[in-house]
């Protein structure tokens, strides 16, 4: 009967996959009278799974109560809670992911050992990701109000709340990353409660992200707006909104690069309140990358135009447009170096306004090239002649030779 091991599932492992309860007793009484029941409870299939972890995954109840039963009778519930797959994952960790809340009740029910429910509910999976963090990922929002309610009966509340995993994330900083609205709001609570609110606000991740870098890099609008109220009531808005991850990117520098319209204009209304838009505009990355920078980079045009109006307003447009990161890019660079044609051409509309052609084309990077020669470098022909089209003829003809040469 036992052919699974580290090939394919054995019977039982199916039969829990399934649910099929009836299949698993039968199984199971054959097992028993074979003298094979302990070795099956505790046999991984090719990824690591127990008859039980296939039962919390998918959260059938009566298969769960059925094994935990066995276990009991064999000895081997001690065994339960430190049994894991090959992603680390205990049966446990499984139901929580899931959000499987009955399942994840009956699992806690069972433990009855202090010290073991101590190291259940702080143990993480390969990547330290405890039963909290996955069930706040996903945003079952019962799972998570059980979980904590156990947390602090065991005085483990404050503890859990700041646990990071192997990448630095909370909590918190996963609920923020998923967009996860009402897990955020009773963490925020458990956080106000346990006084740490201030603490977790401005943690950073191994990238040196906080919450607050997290969510306007995947732009989720109602996390942004809960969160900003939080920053300013705990009178850190102003430290957050210029601080940079290790690579320099603030949270304007992350939508940009992402281009989220929305977030983007909460965002700024923001910077705007706190008086530090002008700073965070001409703040660069360790590349040398403003917001616009990373706008263009990324051909996000309609993030393009916003911070190209907000340029405007505060007088500082000329420059912007002139500004170049460390390889002497201006923004106009980027879009010609990328082929993005409407990009360098909402770009070039705008330096005709400020600039003479002569000043446009004398704007070289490190290399002593300017934008279009990138363009003619990439054979990016169609951007190319968009530029050649809005320049004057005398220019023009001096290009069209290159594009000759090029093809």
């Amino acid at each position: 009967m036992l052919q699974g091991d580290q090939q394919k599932p054995i019977p039982l492992h199916i039969a829990c996959e399934e649910g099929h309860i009836e299949t698993i007793k039968l199984l199971m009484e054959k097992y028993k009278n074979e003298g094979l029941m302990k070795e099956v409870l505790l046999l991984g299939d090719r990824d690591g799974y127990t008859p039980l972890h296939w039962g919390c995954l998918k959260g059938h109840i009566e298969t769960v109560k059925v094994l935990l039963e066995q276990y009991k009778k064999d000895g081997l519930m001690n065994n339960v809670w430190f049994l894991v797959d090959h992603h680390g994952y205990t049966a446990l960790h499984w139901a929580c992911q899931e959000g499987h809340i009955d399942t994840v009740k009956i699992l806690l029910e069972q433990c009855k050992n202090k010290r073991i429910m101590y190291n259940v509910l702080l143990q993480g999976e390969h990547q330290g990701l405890t039963p909290l963090h996955l069930a706040c990922h996903g945003g079952h929002v019962k799972t998570v109000k059980a979980l904590l309610k156990l947390y602090k009966i065991e005085g483990m509340m404050k503890k859990v709340l700041l646990q990071g995993d192997q990448q630095g994330y909370t909590p918190l900083h996963r609920t923020c990353d998923t967009g996860q609205v009402e897990t955020l709001k009773i963490l925020l609570e458990q956080y106000k409660n346990e006084g740490n609110l201030h603490d977790v606000l401005l943690l950073a991740d191994q990238q040196g992200l906080t919450p607050l870098h997290r969510t306007c890099q995947e732009g989720h609008v109602e996390i942004l707006q809960i969160l900003l109220e939080q920053y300013k009531n705990a009178v850190i808005m102003k430290n957050v909104l210029l601080l940079g991850d290790h690579r320099g990117f603030t949270p304007l520098h992350l939508i940009c690069g992402k281009g989220q319209g929305e977030a983007l204009k909460i965002i700024i209304e923001q910077y705007q309140h706190e008086e530090n838009l002008n700073d965070v505009l001409f703040l660069g990355d360790q590349w040398g990358f403003t917001p616009l920078h990373w706008a263009c980079q990324q051909d996000h045009i309609e993030t393009t135009k916003i911070l190209l109006e907000e340029h405007k307003n505060e007088g500082n447009l000329k420059d912007v447009l002139s500004l170049a990161d460390i390889r002497g890019y201006t923004p106009l660079h980027l879009a010609c170096d990328q082929g993005y044609t409407d990009m360098a051409s909402l770009l070039y509309d705008e330096m005709q306004h400020i600039y003479n052609v002569e000043t446009i084309v004398s704007m070289k990077d490190n290399k002593g090239k300017a934008a279009l020669t990138l363009a003619l470098e990439q054979v990016h022909l169609e951007t190319t002649n968009v530029i050649l089209d809005k320049m004057p003829d005398y220019f023009a003809e001096q290009f069209a030779e290159d594009i000759k040469r090029q093809v």
